[in-house]
């Protein structure tokens, strides 16, 4: 399954509320510094062969720029989100006029909280999905609903500090992933452990280091420089590795992941 990416320009990317443990809108956001994590970011992944698109972003949606948050889709089926904080509510119709521009049919979760791939993965032909403090447990049928021919497997979040599953649950393929194994519960612990043939977790000192939250293209992980720690053990587990700097990410809670959004089509 080839994939394509969605990204937004960080023009006005910046921490005035405080919606997750890490933010702080008293420490001041670098916006050159910004720009240019940003563009790194985007030329590696045009470098290692993705597909980059865009969405315009929206002033006054500062963290729009997490277009992870925006949306899961598979094909031509996308649920697109519907945010619990109301500093991020007015995203949701920028995101469906996005899907509906390009022919995807866009499913609502309505009254259900839920926030895009930050919660929903796909891996192979499971679908592992978060929830607990962004995304509710309604959206786990939901998701069997929309994509019946998948697999689903629930997973519950208890640490505040790891609010979506992008932050503590980074799978490389369907034999390997890293997670932080404190952020789960026991029964999430578990199905993760079952369904994968290597379940790695990781410390305290990677997970906090936003080390999960990355990215991964055929035989290579796409991480933040702050985790040398993680990209060690990702060498030593085999995989190349490509660091990009996301200091001033990393202040609103998000990382290379957060600001990435998958677009999973057929071959």
């Amino acid at each position: 399954m080839p994939r394509s990416l969605l990204l937004c320009p960080v023009d006005y990317f910046t921490v005035v509320y405080k919606i997750n443990p890490w933010m702080d809108p008293s420490i001041p956001i670098g916006s050159q510094d910004a720009q240019k994590q940003w563009q790194e970011l985007h030329d590696i992944y045009k470098d290692v062969g993705f597909d980059v698109h865009l969405i315009r972003p929206v002033e006054g949606l500062p963290d729009m720029v997490f277009t992870a948050n925006g949306f899961f889709s598979i094909d031509n089926k996308a649920v697109v989100a519907r945010y619990r904080y109301p500093q991020r509510q007015g995203e949701t119709e920028y995101y469906i006029q996005w899907l509906k521009d390009r022919n995807f049919k866009v499913i609502d979760p309505g009254q259900i909280y839920y926030e895009g791939e930050g919660d929903t993965f796909l891996v192979g032909n499971t679908i592992f999905q978060g929830w607990g403090f962004r995304s509710d447990k309604k959206v786990v049928e939901l998701m069997k609903k929309t994509f019946p021919e998948k697999n689903g497997i629930a997973l519950h979040l208890i640490d505040d500090r790891f609010y979506h599953l992008d932050t503590c649950f980074f799978p490389v393929n369907e034999e390997l992933v890293y997670y932080y194994d404190k952020a789960f519960d026991t029964a999430s612990q578990k199905a993760i452990t079952k369904a994968f043939k290597h379940a790695v977790a990781v410390s305290d000192e990677e997970a906090l280091g936003f080390a999960l939250n990355s990215m991964t293209v055929d035989h290579t992980v796409i991480t933040n420089t702050k985790s040398k720690k993680f990209v060690n053990r990702v060498k030593s587990d085999g995989y190349q590795v490509v660091t990009a700097h996301m200091t001033e990410f990393l202040k609103s809670g998000g990382s290379v992941k957060c600001l990435t959004n998958e677009i999973w089509t057929k071959d």
